[in-house]
């Protein structure tokens, strides 16, 4: 075995110097010791073909001793970060003769270009088979059955990576056609038996989307010895599944030879196209039986719309105890949409990961309630760290595309272009900006501006200002907000507010903002009236997920009337529905809440964000009383309340939702303080909520409503294997709910009698077709089952993305 190539070292001045000032007693003297701290060095260079002059893409480089791996980009191009010293560095791939190089590194650019001999020859001693099934079912037998031991030297481990995403026009190679470029560096955890974190450290993009939007990480890494993996709403069989052999077909393909290692290479074939599996390729080690590589495709049974040739490889290292962990994880397919405005794009993803340290011990700090975090400074990185952390260099190509992207996003805007953008940008902000526009039958327009303040550790300060123009009345909410003790999140929480507000609601989202269809069609679920007064309470986590509050509440509450008949594009010969009287009073209540969320969170940058996760279980409960014997108070009710969400997989056939929602009082509510059952979200449809309502809320002092959603996806086309449907895009969903409202004494619906109340139960079922193109229009099909004096049947249109 030989080894060529060539050391360039090229000195450079890179000394960075530190001062130490002072103060001494009776006068001020500055010392300024300047001392130089040694710089790392930069190893790089070319993986090269020793007979064919070609470069080798993605060859494996790793510093012997460390947990130290990075690959090799697309143009065999490599650079690695070392501290200076002595260095034996191993090259590796599995159709090459791999090497160790012994390397000095000063602190100053190595060059080193390596060519390496291919090794694609028949290993003396052993048997290549051409599609055999027996050889292939006996190893991956023994896979399955010697993972268990694999996995248990396995207790923790943490990594370094960097990401990269690149999307381009499909059809032409030029760098101009790029669309979007990312670039993260960031670490990783891991820990038995679930534990997962990353922290995001630093990140690059292209100018034409903002950093705030790149949050490319490595996500949690799959392990192919896991049963089943996850992705998104879908579970594919692992071909080292227990159950594996029911799913897939083995064919030993041919023994390579990795370093001192004989592996295997086998094809896995899905046995029924129907179900979401793999095809592909996996490499076996032949003493340990262990994983070390994954290069497939998913098959027809995976439901990606709208995304064609979508692969999936995990590129491994060996580590000590026959341990291998994926350096190297890679997305790549094409995404067409039938859509003439959106061209046909492909997409790469690659996660390089290294400087790997297993079973050490990872601190009790780093798992929190985030399984992100992105670090304050994430954005604040110089180019010197930046190059150090930037382990798969840019190919030529990809460099001249970030730069033609950059440069058109630089480029003045022409006129037409600035009159579109700020069109388009301020009717975009009013119409999802709450807190700066809205629009209300009882307000009018409604222009503030609101504003978090978070600078102060432990603290956030938020204030919101506006003017209603119709009602002519000025608004404003302060809300503080201090944590007293971070180990179980606890808050102390004080507020004043003199705004309009709206009955609380069992339907429409707690973030939903009508403004859109109250404006341009008069639609509009909530009735709103006056408050003014203060909070105060404490909220706190005890353990993760689980949050508790308690609240004290003094307000002034007041009727307002309808101000307004205002509407633009649709319905201008429609009157707005009246809105609805409340009891005016002083109202003094205690309150508190549990709510349970197993969704995972993200921090950015020290904002929470929910992740969608599968199986979702969202449980909340809560009381409210006023009471005069207590508190002064013009009030005197108890009010309790529970809902509950869950979202899980079914048979691997979509994802199913279901909702319960149960309101209970033994006192004469206010009308503000009714259960309602409203006609909810109206502009982008939901399965969960009531489709044949109209435009009638249903009220009581007592609710029940309960609602079950599917939505197959695509799976229900596949698994019919109907050949005009089976490769259709569209998803189909069928769903279905009933509710009950009613008062205890009728006498306090004496200032609601325009109300609907449903004595007995409201109930629909219906069905959807989604992701129609060429802009994914979803559509529902709803009957009613009960005889209320709503809509029998109702046809809606609205979006999903």
């Amino acid at each position: 075995m030989e080894v060529y190539y060539h050391i360039n070292c090229d000195k450079q001045q890179c000394c960075r110097r530190h001062r130490l000032i002072k103060l001494l007693q009776g006068f001020v003297l500055l010392f300024v010791i300047s001392y130089s701290i040694t710089q790392a060095g930069i190893l790089k260079g070319n993986l090269i073909d020793k007979k064919t002059g070609e470069p080798i893409p993605m060859v494996t480089i790793r510093i012997e001793g460390t947990g130290q791996s990075m690959l090799a980009n697309e143009d065999g191009v490599y650079r690695l970060k070392l501290d200076p010293g002595f260095y034996n560095i191993k090259f590796s791939h599995v159709a090459y003769y791999s090497q160790v190089v012994p390397v000095t590194i000063a602190d100053s650019t190595t060059l080193l270009d390596i060519y390496l001999k291919s090794s694609l020859i028949e290993i003396p001693g052993t048997t290549v088979y051409t599609r055999a099934y027996e050889p292939a079912q006996e190893i991956i037998v023994k896979a399955i059955r010697n993972k268990a031991n694999l996995l248990r030297k396995i207790k923790n481990y943490q990594f370094d990576a960097y990401t990269q995403l690149v999307i381009k026009k499909k059809i032409e190679e030029d760098s101009s056609e790029y669309f979007l470029i990312t670039e993260t560096q960031l670490e990783g955890y891991w820990e038995q038996p679930d534990n997962y974190k990353e922290i995001l450290i630093a990140r690059k993009q292209s100018q034409n989307i903002k950093a705030e939007n790149n949050l490319v990480t490595v996500g949690e890494i799959f392990n192919f010895n896991d049963n089943r993996l996850d992705f998104g709403t879908q579970q594919v069989v692992s071909p080292t599944a227990k159950d594996a052999l029911d799913f897939y077909n083995y064919y030993l393909l041919d023994t390579l030879q990795y370093d001192t290692l004989s592996v295997f290479e086998l094809e896995i074939e899905p046995k029924n196209p129907a179900n979401a599996l793999f095809a592909g390729k996996i490499l076996i080690a032949d003493s340990s039986y262990a994983v070390m590589g994954v290069d497939v495709t998913f098959n027809e049974g995976f439901d990606t719309p709208y995304v064609k040739n979508l692969k999936y490889e995990q590129k491994y290292a060996h580590f000590e105890n026959d341990i291998w962990l994926p350096i190297e994880i890679g997305y790549s397919g094409d995404i067409s949409i039938p859509n003439p405005l959106i061209p046909e794009l492909d997409f790469r993803y690659r996660a390089s990961l290294h400087k790997f340290t297993l079973n050490e011990g990872i601190p009790d700090t780093i798992f929190n309630d985030y399984i992100l975090e992105v670090d304050k400074n994430v954005d604040d990185i110089d180019s010197a760290q930046w190059y150090d952390g930037q382990l798969i260099p840019l190919t030529e190509k990809e460099q001249l595309g970030y730069k033609f992207i950059d440069s058109l996003e630089n480029r003045p805007p022409s006129i037409p272009k600035i009159i579109f953008g700020l069109t388009f940008g301020v009717s975009g902000y009013l119409a999802t900006k709450y807190n700066f526009f809205h629009f209300s039958r009882v307000e009018g327009p409604y222009l503030g501006v609101g504003f978090n303040f978070n600078k102060i550790p432990g603290t956030e300060l938020f204030v919101k200002s506006g003017y209603s123009f119709d009602n002519e009345f000025h608004q404003h909410r302060y809300h503080l907000s201090y944590l007293t003790c971070s180990i179980f999140d606890l808050k102390l929480n004080i507020g004043y507010h003199n705004e309009i507000v709206h009955r609380p609601v069992m339907i429409a989202p707690e973030n939903y903002n009508p403004t859109f269809t109250a404006i341009t069609g008069k639609v509009d679920p909530f009735d709103y009236y006056k408050e003014e007064g203060f909070n105060i309470g404490l909220s706190f986590r005890p353990i993760k997920k689980l949050k508790f509050t308690l609240d004290y509440m003094d307000v002034e509450q007041e009727s307002v009337e309808k101000v307004t008949n205002y509407s633009f594009l649709f319905s201008k010969d429609r009157f707005h529905r009246p809105n609805l009287e409340i009891v005016d009073g002083k109202l003094k209540t205690v309150s508190g809440s549990f709510k349970y969320d197993s969704r995972p969170i993200w921090n950015i940058k020290g904002k929470e964000q929910k992740i969608e996760a599968y199986p979702q279980l969202i449980f909340e409960t809560g009381f409210e009383t006023a009471w005069p014997k207590f508190i002064d108070n013009d009030f005197k009710y108890h009010r309790i309340h529970s809902q509950l969400l869950t979202k899980f997989r079914f048979l691997n056939l979509g994802i199913s939702q279901f909702y319960i929602n149960a309101g209970y009082s033994d006192r004469a509510l206010p009308p503000q303080r009714f259960f309602v059952i409203d006609y909810g979200d109206m502009d982008f449809k939901r399965i969960i909520d009531f489709k044949t309502q109209g435009e009638s809320n249903f009220v009581g002092d007592k609710s029940l409503s309960l609602y079950y959603g599917h939505n197959f996806g695509g799976k229900l086309f596949k698994r019919l294997r109907i050949p005009l449907l089976k490769k259709t895009p569209l998803s189909v969903s069928v769903y279905g709910g009933l509710f009950w409202t009613n008062f205890g004494d009728e006498a306090i619906r004496k200032h609601t009698m325009n109300e609907m109340v449903a004595k007995t139960p409201y109930s629909e079922i219906g069905f959807g077709i989604g992701r129609i193109p060429p802009i994914f229009m979803q559509t529902y099909f709803t009957w009613q089952l009960s005889d209320h004096d709503t809509n029998d049947f109702t046809f809606k249109i609205g979006f999903n993305f």
